[in-house]
Order: structure tokens, then sequence, then C-alpha cells
């Protein structure tokens, strides 16, 4: 059996260590809050706007591909880490 979480990595935001800020979630709706408030009020743009409400659009759908464009376009990345529980 094994365990599927997406994680997210944005490299703007860093810790007093200058490690990116990162989480990992089982589901992409659940990177919504971040990505709404965090990310959205690093945009300074109307288009990076528009890019952060695409992506919401689809996380909320649970769209990896596009998702994954919209935030890569932003400065964050995703991807989807399988984990054996072996």
């Amino acid at each position: 059996m094994s365990t599927e979480l997406y994680r997210l990595r944005d490299l703007d935001n860093r810790d007093e260590n200058g490690a990116p800020f990162e989480f990992s979630v089982p589901t992409l709706t659940e990177m919504i809050p971040y990505v709404d408030g965090p990310l959205r009020s690093d945009m300074t743009s109307d288009e990076g706007h528009g890019r952060v409400d695409q992506a919401i659009d689809a996380l909320r759908r649970e769209n990896f591909p596009v998702a994954e464009q919209r935030l890569r376009e932003c400065g964050v990345y995703i991807n989807l880490e399988v984990h054996s529980d072996e």
C-alpha cells in the first residue's frame, strides 16, 4: 500500500535558515488557503491575481496539471509524492 501526498514549495517565502516554505497535504483543495492568502498577497499585478484565481479554480477541481502550471507561473511548485507504506 502507498500514500499519496501533494507537496507545495514556495521558493520566495523562506524561513530564517533560508529554506523554502513547504507543506504536504492529501488533497489539492487543502492548498487553497495558502494560495488564496499568503501567495495572493505576494502578487502585485492584475495578471498575478488572475493566475492565482486560475490556480484556485484548478485546485478546487483537483486538476493537477493546470494547478501546477498556474502556480509555477507564480513561483510556487507542487508535485505528487508517493510514499510506500511497506
